[in-house]
Order: C-alpha cells, then structure tokens, then sequence
C-alpha cells in the first residue's frame, strides 16, 4: 500500500477561508501547494471550474488555479470512474444542478487513486443531506467505502499549526 493521500473539494477550500485567519492563509496555501507537488494532495480539475464560477478570484480560487497543473495523478478522472460514482451514489449530484459539479469527480479521483494503491482520504464540508433532492459528499463516500473527513481534522492530521478562527 502506498502512503496516504487526500483528495480535497472545493467547499472545504472555501472553507479555509473562515477557518484560518487571513494572516496563516498564504503559509496554509502554500503548504498545500507542497502537498500537491510532493503527490500528497489531489483534487480534480472541476474543482477548479466550481471555484471559478464565482468570479471573483480569492485564495482558494488563485490557489486552485496555480496548483491545479502540478496534480500528478487522476486531474481529469477516467469515465469509469465517473461512471462508477454516478451508478453508486449518483444522488450526490442535484437533479436540478445549472453547471457541472466537481463532487462526482472528486470521488470518481478518490476511486482512482484507491485503484491505483493510496489510502485516500476524502476531504470535504458537504456533510449534510438534503434529502429528496441530493445526498451529501459524506454519504456518497459511505457508499463508496471513501474515508472522509473536515477540514479542521485534515488541518490537524497535516500539522498546520496556524491558529484556527472559530467559524
């Protein structure tokens, strides 16, 4: 088994906005950009274009967008994967959904790296369903047999020793 690895989505990036305080943000960033470059991190490109389409560029996004090619594995995951996601826990996406979201494909990667020998970790804020319409992230790793986790936890498994704000 190869070393454990996490796969981030994109609340949990906005998150980090309301966790950390604005002074740490840039180091937090930073370490994750490491993180990513040492093959460490992952999330895929719809992460991106879900954090984009808020237009306005703010550190999660700008972080994203400078990280983003230096992903090393599943950046764009295969179809089987996606389709694997959708067949299980096809709910995780909302019927009624105006742009594509990146939550399948964070778990569609998730599935690619556990494939491919990580232990995978899934971190995510979506913890809450909303039932008829949609199941959340942390449902759909459920079904997936996905570890997941919060932000706060992952900070912590990564030694981020920035003081965290109450959010």
């Amino acid at each position: 088994m190869n070393q454990g690895v996490w796969v981030i989505d994109a609340s949990s990036l906005i998150q980090a906005k309301k966790v950390v305080a604005a002074a740490d943000q840039w180091r937090l960033f930073k370490q994750l950009e490491n993180m990513v470059e040492e093959g460490r991190l992952f999330f895929p490109k719809q992460v991106t274009a879900e954090l984009e389409q808020d237009r306005h560029i703010d550190t999660p996004e700008a972080w994203a967008l400078a990280a983003g090619p230096k992903v090393t594995q599943a950046y764009d995951p295969e179809n089987t994967f996606v389709q694997q996601v959708m067949a299980v826990a096809g709910d995780v996406v909302d019927p009624d959904a105006e742009k594509d979201p990146g939550d399948p494909y964070v778990l569609a990667q998730a599935l690619e790296l556990t494939n491919a020998g990580f232990e995978v970790c899934v971190v995510t804020e979506d913890v809450v369903d909303h039932l008829p319409l949609r199941i959340s992230m942390v449902t759909a790793c459920g079904q997936l047999n996905l570890r997941h986790c919060q932000l706060r936890e992952f900070l912590e498994r990564i030694e981020f020793n920035g003081p965290p704000r109450q959010a």
